[in-house]
C-alpha cells in the first residue's frame, strides 16, 4: 500500500542517517546536536549561501511539473512514458552525476579565491573529468535505452507502443547527461566562488529554455519533444555557468583541449562500435527468460565499459592516473583506520 511506501522512505532515510553517523563516528567526528553559535561568521556565511541555494532548488522543481502539464496535452499515457524514461536515467544520475559533483566540493571550497588561475585550472580538470566518466554512460544508455525498457517494463499492462515511446524518451535524456554532470559542477563551483545569484541565474535558464523547447518541440515532436527540451535546458544551463564563472574569474576556462577531445571521442566510436556489433551478431533474447536477458544487458554493459577503459588507458588519458591515485588514498586511510 502506500503508507508501506512511505514509511519504506522513511526508514531508507533514517538508515543514510546511521550510516553515516557510523562513519563519521569512525573518523572520531561524532555528529551530536548542538546549539548553534550566533557569532560565528562562517555560519552566517553559510546561511548567506544556503537561502540562495533552496531557491534554486525550488526554482528547479519547475521542470517536471513544466513536462507533466505540457504533457496532458498530448496522447494519453506521454506523461507515464516520461515518468518511467526520468526514473531509469535517476540511477546513473546518482551513480556517477551527483557523486562527482559532491567529491568536488569540499576541494572547491579550499581553494584559495584569490588564486583565480588556479580555481580556474581546478574546475577545468574536475569538468573534464566529469565528463570523461559521464559521457560513456550517456553513449551506452542511448545505445541501451530499448533493450533497458523491455528488460525493467515491457510486462502486463506496458505495451509495445509504451516500449518504444519509453525507449525513445529514455534516449533523449541520456543526450542530456553530459550538460546535467556539467552543470552541477558548475553550480558548485558559483557557491565556492560566493556567487549565489548567478548560481540561481543558472537555474532560471534551466528552466526558461526548458518551457520555451517544450511549447516548441512538442507540436511536432510529442513527448519526445519534452525529453529533448530537457536536454537542451541543461546544456544551455551548462554553457551559461561557465560563461558566469569565466567572467567572475576573468580568465576563459578552457576545458576542452584538442587532444583530449580526440583521445575520448576515439574511445567513444571504440565503445559504439562494440555495441553495435554485439546487437549486430548477438541480439538482445526478446523472447528469452528474464534471467538471459539480465545476462545480455549485463554483457552488454560490461563490453562497452570495457572497451570504453582499455581505449582511453591504451590511449594514456590523464583520468587514470587520478582515479589510481585516489584509490591510493583510500587503501592509505583505510589502513589507517584499521590501525586504531
Amino acid at each position: 500500500t502506500i503508507c508501506h511506501l512511505c514509511a519504506a522512505v522513511l526508514l531508507g532515510g533514517a538508515c543514510q542517517m546511521a550510516l553515516q553517523w557510523f562513519w563519521c563516528a569512525r573518523m572520531d567526528m561524532a555528529l551530536f546536536p548542538a546549539r548553534p553559535r550566533r557569532d560565528n561568521a562562517e555560519l552566517r556565511t553559510m546561511l548567506a549561501l544556503f537561502l540562495p541555494y533552496a531557491a534554486g532548488l525550488s526554482l528547479n522543481q519547475l521542470n517536471p511539473l513544466i513536462s507533466r502539464m505540457l504533457g496532458s496535452f498530448l496522447q494519453g499515457g506521454s506523461i507515464s512514458v516520461l515518468n518511467y524514461a526520468d526514473r531509469v536515467l535517476q540511477l546513473p544520475l546518482g551513480l556517477f552525476v551527483i557523486a562527482i559533483s559532491q567529491a568536488v566540493l569540499p576541494m572547491l571550497s579550499r581553494q584559495d579565491p584569490e588564486d583565480r588561475a588556479g580555481f580556474r585550472d581546478f574546475i577545468g580538470d574536475a569538468l573534464r573529468f566529469n565528463l570523461f566518466v559521464v559521457l560513456p554512460v550517456a553513449l551506452g544508455l542511448f545505445m541501451l535505452s530499448s533493450e533497458l525498457v523491455h528488460l525493467l517494463f515491457y510486462r502486463g499492462a506496458f505495451s509495445a507502443w509504451a516500449w518504444g515511446a519509453t525507449a525513445t524518451a529514455l534516449a533523449l535524456y541520456s543526450l542530456g547527461l553530459p550538460g546535467m554532470a556539467s552543470n552541477t559542477v558548475m553550480m558548485r563551483a558559483l557557491y565556492a566562488r560566493k556567487m549565489p545569484r548567478a548560481a540561481v541565474a543558472v537555474t532560471g535558464v534551466t528552466v526558461a529554455v526548458n518551457l520555451t523547447a517544450s511549447v516548441l518541440l512538442m507540436q511536432r515532436f510529442a513527448y519526445a519533444g519534452l525529453a529533448a527540451a530537457s536536454s537542451i535546458a541543461f546544456t544551455c544551463a551548462s554553457l551559461y555557468g561557465a560563461h558566469a564563472l569565466s567572467k567572475n574569474l576573468n580568465e576563459p576556462l578552457r576545458i576542452f583541449r584538442a587532444a583530449w577531445l580526440a583521445r575520448v571521442a576515439a574511445s567513444l566510436v571504440a565503445m559504439a562500435a562494440a555495441l553495435y556489433a554485439l546487437g549486430r551478431f548477438l541480439p538482445y533474447p526478446l523472447d528469452a527468460r528474464f534471467p538471459a536477458k539480465c545476462l545480455w544487458v549485463l554483457g552488454a554493459i560490461a563490453l562497452g565499459a570495457g572497451t570504453y577503459a582499455l581505449c582511453t588507458l591504451a590511449l594514456r588519458c590523464p583520468e587514470w592516473g587520478w582515479v589510481r591515485e585516489a584509490l591510493g588514498k583510500r587503501s592509505e586511510n583505510e589502513n589507517n583506520l584499521g590501525g586504531r
